[in-house]
Protein backbone atom coordinates (compact mmCIF):
# COMPACT_ATOMS: atom_id res chain seq x y z
CA UNK A 1 0.00 0.00 0.00
CA UNK A 2 1.16 3.55 -1.02
CA UNK A 3 2.01 6.07 1.23
CA UNK A 4 -1.49 8.16 -0.20
CA UNK A 5 -3.48 4.97 0.14
CA UNK A 6 -2.26 4.90 3.91
CA UNK A 7 -3.36 8.26 4.52
CA UNK A 8 -6.73 7.94 3.06
CA UNK A 9 -7.16 4.69 5.14
CA UNK A 10 -6.17 6.85 8.68
CA UNK A 11 -8.37 9.57 7.63
CA UNK A 12 -11.30 7.00 7.44
CA UNK A 13 -10.72 4.34 9.78
CA UNK A 14 -11.33 6.52 12.88
CA UNK A 15 -14.98 7.43 11.06
CA UNK A 16 -15.79 3.89 10.78
CA UNK A 17 -14.94 2.83 14.23
CA UNK A 18 -17.67 5.16 15.66
CA UNK A 19 -21.64 4.33 15.19
CA UNK A 20 -23.41 7.38 14.45
CA UNK A 21 -27.06 8.49 12.85
CA UNK A 22 -26.87 10.43 9.93
CA UNK A 23 -29.49 12.64 12.37
CA UNK A 24 -26.79 12.76 14.55
CA UNK A 25 -29.49 11.18 17.61
CA UNK A 26 -28.04 8.25 20.08
CA UNK A 27 -28.56 4.75 19.29
CA UNK A 28 -31.03 4.56 22.36
CA UNK A 29 -34.78 3.77 22.12
CA UNK A 30 -36.57 5.41 19.53
CA UNK A 31 -39.39 7.36 21.56
CA UNK A 32 -41.60 7.14 18.95
CA UNK A 33 -41.83 3.00 18.92
CA UNK A 34 -44.62 1.38 21.00
CA UNK A 35 -43.57 -0.03 23.91
CA UNK A 36 -46.52 -2.48 24.09
CA UNK A 37 -44.73 -5.26 22.57
CA UNK A 38 -41.58 -4.63 23.67
CA UNK A 39 -39.43 -5.61 20.48
CA UNK A 40 -37.47 -3.09 18.01
CA UNK A 41 -34.78 -2.92 15.53
CA UNK A 42 -32.79 0.49 14.72
CA UNK A 43 -30.48 0.42 11.70
CA UNK A 44 -28.76 2.30 9.36
CA UNK A 45 -26.52 2.83 6.71
CA UNK A 46 -23.72 5.41 5.33
CA UNK A 47 -21.24 4.84 2.80
CA UNK A 48 -17.84 6.23 2.94
CA UNK A 49 -16.37 7.06 0.03
CA UNK A 50 -12.51 7.95 -0.61
CA UNK A 51 -9.68 8.00 -2.76
CA UNK A 52 -7.08 10.02 -4.24
CA UNK A 53 -6.17 11.49 -8.01
CA UNK A 54 -3.61 14.11 -9.27
CA UNK A 55 -3.35 16.84 -6.59
CA UNK A 56 -4.05 19.50 -8.90
CA UNK A 57 -7.02 17.63 -11.14
CA UNK A 58 -10.92 18.60 -10.83
CA UNK A 59 -12.70 15.60 -9.79
CA UNK A 60 -17.36 15.50 -9.53
CA UNK A 61 -19.05 13.43 -7.25
CA UNK A 62 -22.61 12.52 -8.61
CA UNK A 63 -22.05 15.69 -10.94
CA UNK A 64 -20.95 18.22 -7.68
CA UNK A 65 -16.96 19.83 -7.22
CA UNK A 66 -15.07 17.73 -4.45
CA UNK A 67 -12.32 19.66 -3.33
CA UNK A 68 -9.10 17.23 -2.95
CA UNK A 69 -6.88 17.92 -0.05
CA UNK A 70 -3.48 19.07 -0.76
CA UNK A 71 -2.18 15.44 -2.05
CA UNK A 72 -5.23 14.78 -3.97
CA UNK A 73 -6.80 12.46 -1.48
CA UNK A 74 -11.00 13.20 -0.47
CA UNK A 75 -13.27 11.41 1.34
CA UNK A 76 -16.77 12.07 2.59
CA UNK A 77 -19.52 10.17 3.76
CA UNK A 78 -23.53 10.16 3.74
CA UNK A 79 -26.54 8.40 4.76
CA UNK A 80 -27.82 5.87 2.50
CA UNK A 81 -31.48 5.72 1.38
CA UNK A 82 -33.54 2.88 0.18
CA UNK A 83 -33.43 1.66 -3.25
CA UNK A 84 -30.54 1.64 -5.86
CA UNK A 85 -27.81 4.26 -5.71
CA UNK A 86 -25.36 5.49 -8.64
CA UNK A 87 -22.93 7.13 -7.49
CA UNK A 88 -20.39 8.38 -10.60
CA UNK A 89 -16.94 9.92 -9.47
CA UNK A 90 -15.40 11.71 -12.79
CA UNK A 91 -11.48 12.95 -12.50
CA UNK A 92 -10.00 15.25 -15.14
CA UNK A 93 -6.66 16.16 -15.34
CA UNK A 94 -5.48 19.88 -15.35
CA UNK A 95 -5.43 20.78 -18.83
CA UNK A 96 -8.57 19.08 -19.46
CA UNK A 97 -7.42 16.58 -22.26
CA UNK A 98 -7.80 13.26 -19.64
CA UNK A 99 -10.37 11.83 -17.71
CA UNK A 100 -10.83 8.61 -15.27
CA UNK A 101 -13.95 7.52 -14.24
CA UNK A 102 -15.31 5.52 -11.51
CA UNK A 103 -19.06 4.44 -10.97
CA UNK A 104 -20.45 2.65 -7.80
CA UNK A 105 -23.74 1.12 -7.71
CA UNK A 106 -25.14 0.29 -4.28
CA UNK A 107 -28.78 -0.71 -3.33
CA UNK A 108 -30.79 -0.90 -0.29
CA UNK A 109 -33.94 -2.49 0.93
CA UNK A 110 -35.60 -1.88 4.21
CA UNK A 111 -38.60 -3.78 5.04
CA UNK A 112 -40.60 -4.71 7.89
CA UNK A 113 -40.96 -8.50 8.49
CA UNK A 114 -44.37 -10.07 10.68
CA UNK A 115 -43.33 -13.60 12.20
Amino acid sequence: MGPVAERVFRVVDPRISTPTSPGGASWGRPPSLSKEKGFWLVADTEVIVYGATEPDAALTFQGRPVPLNIDGTFSFRFALPDGQQIFPIHATNRDGDMTRFVEFKVSRQSRKSQD
